[in-house]
């Protein structure tokens, strides 16, 4: 991995539990950006039409990864719960001790800051305490340039 894959170094942060609505589906990895995209944008025009604040930038968060299929959520925090349907779900960030880390630049690198942070949780002796997020610093739609995206990875520790 490059400098230029991961910006700042890994910190260990204590996380507030965050309230969000999400849409959650498993889908092959090569159907993933194409459903996130599809997703998000579906999450934030239900928050805004059940009359949501938004607390937060959209998140991924990631359940099960096989070599078939990865189970995931996109969603949106929320300043309060919001109705729930058959398909749109209140939801929570977990709160507690996480790592994280900064990647700048393409979604198809995040790979990477990923494998990174999970040595670096690896190496400080700690152990992955439930399911990673991702959380979408940048809009796409503000900035075309995807050098220029932020993006903030989180791995729950214990």
């Amino acid at each position: 991995m490059s400098e230029e894959d991961v910006q700042e170094a890994f910190s260990l942060e204590e996380q507030e539990p965050q309230i969000a609505i999400s849409l959650r589906d498993r889908v092959s990895d090569e159907e993933v950006s194409e459903r996130m995209g599809e997703m998000l944008p579906e999450v934030l025009a239900y928050a805004l039409s059940c009359g949501a604040e938004v607390a937060g930038p959209p998140y991924s968060r990631y359940f099960e990864i096989t070599p078939d299929e990865i189970d995931f959520e996109c969603g949106i925090p929320v300043a309060a719960p919001v109705p729930v349907t058959e398909s749109y779900q209140v939801s929570e960030l977990p709160g507690g001790k996480a790592a994280a880390a900064l990647h700048r630049g393409p979604y198809d690198r995040l790979i990477l800051t990923w494998q990174a942070l999970s040595r670096w949780v690896s190496e400080q002796g700690m152990q992955q305490a439930g399911p990673g997020w991702e959380v979408y610093v940048t809009d796409p739609q503000q900035e075309p340039d995807p050098s220029l995206w932020e993006t903030r990875v989180y791995i729950p520790v214990a």
